[in-house]
């Protein structure tokens, strides 16, 4: 058990430490601000490494639950980039220097996030109350990401299509405006996490993951 626990904590520490690397660099390049701050990997690496810390698992479950839609496209693009077949998601990669420790700060968050979510829940359990707050989760970070940064950067994808794999059904379904953008993001999201939590619910109660 107390092996358990030690692996917990190192693997808390390596996702905090690729965050503080990741926004590290972009200091030093003067480039910090809340347009990188508010991205979902970045958030979600360090929430799922306080649920890692505080054993808690509402806060595992709710990152499980969002970073499969989050990560999936992004994984999917960087295998592409490697072959130079970029959707465009991750052709930063290609244009940067590869020594540049912010790549692999974040290849470290989106490749570790979701294994660690499921090692998390494996440690603490499921909590089918977390579908709730995913949601929850979700429509807050569209709101200060619609808010507070720039169309410019399209943070979080939220203002344009990230790349041509994008699946963006839901863009602009409800019309233009600011309001427009987090609710139409927010119900995308809403769809894939339910998806999601209606196919894994199953598969954790059939192997004892299911905490409630």
């Amino acid at each position: 058990m107390l092996r358990l626990r030690s692996l917990d904590i190192v693997l808390a520490s390596i996702l905090i430490l690729s965050v503080v690397l990741n926004q590290g660099v972009l200091y030093i390049k003067g480039e910090f601000s809340l347009n990188s701050v508010l991205w979902y990997c970045d958030i979600a690496t360090l929430v799922l490494a306080v649920a890692l810390l505080l054993k808690n698992s509402l806060l595992a479950s709710t990152v499980f639950l969002t970073a499969i839609p989050a990560q999936a496209l992004w994984i999917w693009d960087f295998f592409l980039t490697i072959f130079s077949k970029s959707a465009g998601r991750n052709s930063w990669i290609l244009t940067g220097n590869i020594t540049d420790l912010m790549v692999y700060s974040s290849l470290f968050m989106h490749f570790l996030l979701i294994p660690v979510s499921l090692w998390a829940i494996f440690r603490f359990g499921f909590r089918k109350v977390s579908v709730f707050l995913a949601i929850v989760a979700v429509f807050i970070l569209f709101v200060l990401t619609v808010f507070f940064t720039s169309p410019h950067f399209n943070v979080n994808c939220a203002f344009n299509l990230c790349d041509s794999l994008s699946p963006r059904w839901a863009y602009r379904l409800l019309g233009s405006g600011n309001w427009s953008l987090i609710f139409n993001n927010t119900l995308e999201w809403s769809v894939y996490i339910f998806a999601i939590y209606i196919i894994s619910l199953p598969i954790f109660k059939k192997i004892n993951w299911y905490k409630g």
